[in-house]
């Protein structure tokens, strides 16, 4: 508990946090001062290196440093201190039965010159206590292959036969593709090929100008023997996998594929392998015990909640269940069939004002066929009427001519 005596002092702020105020930078800033070299100027007694990791790498690419006989010592001895080995290139032996190229041989005899001075500098170290015969006979034979090697070196192949030459005994195959690929160049098959010429040719057993002879041979024997090989190959193959899974719907049945093809099956294996990891078990189990405990719970709500109910209403509950259940996968696509429909509300509406109209036009031209109907049957009538009228008046017509035809007779 705090001391009584400094409480209710003036100028302290209780309900705010304490803050501390220095001249002193952050932790990070106060040694900044240290790494500075706008500070340090141009001081003579600092160096400087300006390395560059370009120039470096391309001195020293493809070299390789030999360990074997170094000695760094200040040791008074006869034999000679030799530091690191550069040697730059990968040198390859040729196998057994091979030619070896010019430039093979030349690499292999430089490596065993090598070997052999550093084989002969070891004996002339151990041959101290050998006859006098052997230890004279050492710097004859050191002197000889100094001269050899100093002649292997004066030799320069590379310098004296050139890159291309080289090159092409390195790569024999890849330098006759260059010569090929080179005389195929200087053929100039559009221009200068003749039927004539090229028939004279044949005829005098020589080819024309411009002109290149191939030759193709085909065994179809041996493409008939690769056919029954990868069929026999195949065959072996479903053999092995009939005697694995079996050949009958009972036996592939017992995978649980249905009528689906072995890649499908197998994918659906290994799927269910895949799901047996101890990471993915444990997961599930949780999983399973959380669902069990929900549907406990669910259990006792459905207890509590049914026990009240009687069982035609639980029937219909069951029946609901069923239907819902039924129409599931109908569930997804009810959000967008909805709003399908109320995009579509105006055009509904319109629709059946249209419906409506139409059928109003429908009955209006029944009842006009209905009133032309009797309008038909009215003008027939008049006609009767009219023939017959016509008629009498006709009839009254010719009686009242032959009146007056016999009354200006009798006149006369």
């Amino acid at each position: 508990m705090a001391d009584p005596k400094y409480a209710n002092l003036f100028g302290i702020a209780y309900d705010q946090p304490d803050v501390y105020e220095t001249d002193d930078l952050p932790e990070e800033d106060q040694d900044k001062d240290l790494y500075d070299h706008s500070s340090i100027g141009n001081a003579d007694c600092i160096e400087r290196l300006h390395i560059s990791a370009k120039d470096a790498l391309k001195t020293f690419k493809g070299k390789s440093l030999v360990p074997r006989n170094v000695d760094f010592s200040d040791r008074l001895s006869k034999k000679i201190r030799t530091g690191y080995d550069a040697r730059s290139g990968d040198w390859e032996l040729v196998g057994v039965g091979e030619k070896e190229t010019p430039i093979q041989k030349y690499q292999r005899l430089q490596c065993e010159m090598k070997e052999l001075m550093e084989e002969i500098s070891a004996l002339k170290e151990t041959a101290k206590d050998e006859n006098a015969k052997d230890s004279l006979s050492f710097p004859v034979v050191d002197t000889q292959l100094e001269k050899m090697q100093k002649q292997l070196s004066d030799l320069q192949l590379e310098e004296s036969l050139g890159s291309e030459l080289i090159s092409s005994l390195n790569d024999p195959q890849g330098a006759q593709y260059k010569k090929m690929l080179a005389q195929l160049q200087t053929f100039n098959v559009g221009s200068s090929y003749n039927h004539e010429d090229s028939a004279q040719a044949d005829k005098a057993g020589h080819l024309a100008d411009g002109l290149v002879q191939y030759q193709m041979t085909l065994r179809p024997g041996h493409i008939q023997l690769e056919k029954t090989y990868r069929l026999t190959e195949l065959e072996q193959r479903i053999t092995k996998m009939e005697s694995l899974i079996g050949a009958t719907p009972a036996k592939l049945g017992r995978l649980g594929g249905g009528d689906r093809s072995l890649l499908e099956t197998a994918q659906l294996l290994s799927s269910r392998a895949a799901m047996l990891d101890p990471a993915q078990l444990e997961a599930a189990e949780a999983r399973v015990s959380a669902l069990s405990s929900k549907l406990d719970h669910v259990a006792e709500k459905t207890s509590s909640l049914t026990g009240s109910l009687d069982s035609e209403k639980e029937k219909k509950i069951s029946e609901l269940y069923e239907i819902a259940k039924k129409t599931e996968h109908l569930s997804q696509i009810l959000p967008q069939t909805l709003e399908r429909l109320i995009s579509l509300k105006e055009l509904h509406q319109q629709g059946g004002e249209f419906a409506k109209t139409i059928g109003e036009l429908e009955s209006v031209q029944v009842r006009l066929s209905a009133n032309t109907s009797k309008n038909k049957e009215l003008i027939q009538n008049v006609e009767e009427n009219l023939k017959t009228n016509l008629s009498i008046v006709k009839n009254n017509m010719d009686s009242l001519e032959s009146r007056i035809n016999k009354l200006v007779s009798a006149k006369k």
